[in-house]
């Protein structure tokens, strides 16, 4: 158990900069690389999956 903060601003501006995602097919939009600033496991892909944007994130926290 925990608290994160969690940057939401990239997967706002690719549901904004494709406007209506119910016009586009599957898609990849872009992409959170895992680094040593932030406590992905892997990299997140922002998706347009059956007309929403999503995004799935794994992380981890070290105490």
């Amino acid at each position: 158990m925990g608290e994160a903060e969690i940057d939401i601003q990239p997967m706002i501006t690719s549901a904004t900069a494709f406007g209506d995602a119910g016009m586009f097919g599957n898609m990849q939009l872009g992409k959170w690389l895992k680094s040593h600033d932030n406590a992905l496991l892997e990299d997140g892909t922002v998706n347009i999956i059956d007309g929403k944007v999503k995004q799935a994130i794994s992380s981890s926290y070290k105490i």
